[in-house]
């Protein structure tokens, strides 16, 4: 799967083909010396939530455009709508789809950028490359091999950290042994 780039305003654009998730990338760690990745993404009607999680050093905005999202904070739903905005500082536990009937057009920040595209491009490669089950979730081994790879942009709720680090590095091992790639 490659990226398509718009010379229009667009640094670039890609899709989830499982999940349904539109990226249009408006400005990238590249161009923001890593202060921050800017884009849009559209959520399809329907999504499914996904599981509980954080990001240890980032902080997320989002700005609900059209549509809207469903947002677990810390076991708390609640429905944002567009105009709504929403900050998210590092280490919250969240998760949010949109479960309503139309598309839902969200901005999204995150800083600092990290590798956060990075982790979006490869879930939508692998799903594209049918390395995921119909929720768009890789196999164990690629869910090691990505969540040792970028555990400074995501982390599961559970279980704690240290078991997370542990198991994900045996998987990306075993992975790396088998010659699998994210």
């Amino acid at each position: 799967m490659n990226p398509k780039t718009n010379a229009n305003s667009l640094v670039r654009s890609f899709q989830n083909p499982v999940t349904g998730h539109q990226f249009d990338i408006i400005q990238d760690a590249q161009t923001t010396n890593g202060a921050l990745l800017d884009m849009e993404v559209i959520y399809p009607p329907q999504s499914i939530e996904p599981p509980r999680h954080y990001h240890p050093f980032q902080t997320e905005h989002f700005t609900i455009l059209e549509g809207e999202m469903s947002i677990r904070i810390n076991g708390q739903l609640r429905v944002y709508h567009a105009g709504e905005s929403i900050e998210m500082p590092p280490n919250v536990h969240h998760s949010m789809w949109n479960s309503g009937h139309s598309p839902t057009r969200m901005h999204w920040r995150i800083s600092p950028a990290l590798q956060s595209e990075a982790l979006f491009f490869s879930l939508a490669t692998l799903a594209g490359e049918g390395k995921t089950d119909l929720q768009g979730k890789p196999s164990l081994l690629y869910a090691g091999i990505l969540f040792n790879r970028f555990s400074r942009e995501f982390r599961l709720s559970n279980p704690p950290y240290v078991v997370q680090k542990w198991l994900f590095r045996m998987l990306a091992q075993v992975g790396a042994w088998l010659g699998l790639k994210a």
